[in-house]
């Protein structure tokens, strides 16, 4: 069985995590560029992903467990840009999509944690 962990669960001293993002995709029509926040609470499952823009992707998507967790770990905002790790299309199987995302992640933690 898939058990869906919680973030209280894998980091008990994070309150909220913030995620502000922009996901861009280029392609020969024009651009298309989606901004957002995500806020996740100690109840919500810790996942942390986020769809490509381009539909015809093959790829996962944006995956930010990872930089999540070492900003966790290190105990800073962790900022960055990713690159979608899928191909552009199923016809086009040697080209990568052009889907990117920039991120900012911020980690707020409990107040008695912090002592």
């Amino acid at each position: 069985m898939d058990k869906r962990y919680k973030i209280s669960e894998l980091f008990p001293d994070v309150e909220q995590i913030d995620i502000e993002y922009k996901l861009e995709y280029k392609h020969f029509v024009g651009t298309k560029v989606k901004n957002g926040q995500a806020l996740y609470k100690p109840n919500f499952a810790a996942e942390f992903y986020f769809k490509c823009l381009n539909v015809d992707c093959t790829g996962c998507g944006f995956d930010l467990y990872s930089e999540v967790a070492s900003a966790i770990l290190h105990e800073t905002t962790v900022r960055g840009l990713k690159q979608c790790g899928g191909k552009e299309a199923r016809d086009y199987p040697n080209c990568q999509c052009p889907c990117t995302m920039e991120y900012v992640i911020h980690v707020v933690y409990r107040k008695d944690s912090r002592q």
